[in-house]
C-alpha cells in the first residue's frame, strides 16, 4: 500500500473565513494526510477559527500586530512554510488565502519539486492561481447550505 502524502495546511486566517473550513478539509482529505494544520492571524481575525479549532485539529498561530498596517501574519506563515520545506517534513503545501502576496512563496516551493495547492475565494488574483500547482475556489458553508435549500428535491 502506498504511503499517503504528508500535507501542510497553512491558512491565512485574516483573509479566509472559518466558514470555508468544511469544504477545505473535505478537499484536503483527498490529497493526503494533513499532518500540519495551522491558521495564522491576530486575535480579532481568528475568533471564528477558534470555535472550530478542535474539530479540525488546527493549531492557531496568533500574531500581535505591533505596528499598524504591517504583514506580520503573512511573514509568520511564510517562515513556517520555508522551515517545513527545508526540513522535508511535507510533500504537499496548501496555501489557504486569496492574497496574491503569497505567489512568490508558491513559486519558491514548486522550485523544490513540491506541489502547492492554493485554496481561496473567486476574487484571488491570477498571479496566485497560476503560481500554484492547482487552485481550488472554496465554497462557504452558509452559501452551500442556502444552495441546497433552494434546489428542488428529486
Amino acid at each position: 500500500m502506498a504511503q499517503k502524502q504528508r500535507v501542510a495546511v497553512l491558512i491565512d486566517g485574516e483573509n479566509i473565513s472559518a466558514g470555508y473550513a468544511k469544504h477545505l478539509f473535505q478537499t484536503i482529505d483527498g490529497i493526503g494526510d494533513a499532518c500540519v494544520r495551522r491558521v495564522y492571524g491576530n486575535r480579532r481575525h481568528l475568533q471564528g477559527w477558534d470555535k472550530i479549532q478542535a474539530k479540525y485539529r488546527i493549531k492557531s498561530r496568533k500574531n500581535w500586530q505591533l505596528i499598524r498596517k504591517k504583514n506580520s501574519t503573512d511573514y509568520t506563515l511564510i517562515i513556517d512554510a520555508i522551515t517545513l520545506l527545508h526540513r522535508e517534513e511535507c510533500d504537499v503545501f496548501c496555501i489557504v488565502s486569496s492574497d496574491g502576496d503569497f505567489s512568490p512563496l508558491a513559486h519558491y516551493i514548486r522550485q523544490s519539486n513540491k506541489q502547492v495547492h492554493g485554496f481561496g475565494e473567486t476574487k484571488a488574483p491570477d498571479c496566485l492561481k497560476t503560481a500554484c500547482t492547482k487552485f481550488v475556489e472554496l465554497q462557504h458553508e452558509a452559501v452551500e447550505q442556502k444552495r441546497k435549500a433552494l434546489s428542488p428535491s428529486p
